[in-house]
């Protein structure tokens, strides 16, 4: 049996992952500057969003989910670094905690629940 949590959790991280790679893609403004001032041109950044939706559209098929998960994991850290870089350290402190939820689709544990839900 599916523990609701886990799929809960599980479906939270795709979703984040490819919106925050939308957010790069359709060039929101606040999220261009975050990265502008971090030293991203441009079109590094809506490359870092390709990247973003992609991962979380692998962690969707068994046979790419890990593959998934760690892009959704490294672009995770950078984007965190991006924050603290800002100077934001309320919102870098909350982006710690997606790092942690990111690595939850390596874990054997954390597959077995998740297999045959998508």
């Amino acid at each position: 049996m599916k523990r609701p949590a886990v799929v809960l959790i599980f479906a939270m991280l795709v979703l984040l992952s490819i919106a925050t790679g939308i957010t790069k893609l359709v060039r929101l403004p606040a999220e261009m500057a975050l990265f502008q001032a971090a030293g991203f041109p441009d079109a590094l950044t809506i490359g870092f969003g390709v990247l973003q939706v992609a991962g979380g559209l692998a962690l969707l098929l068994p046979k790419t989910r890990k593959v998934g998960a760690g892009v959704m994991l490294g672009t995770f850290c950078v984007a965190s670094w991006v924050v603290w870089v800002s100077g934001s350290f309320g919102f870098f402190l909350l982006s710690l905690a997606f790092i942690v939820l990111a690595t939850l689709p390596l874990w054997p544990a954390f597959e077995r629940q998740i297999v045959g839900t998508f």
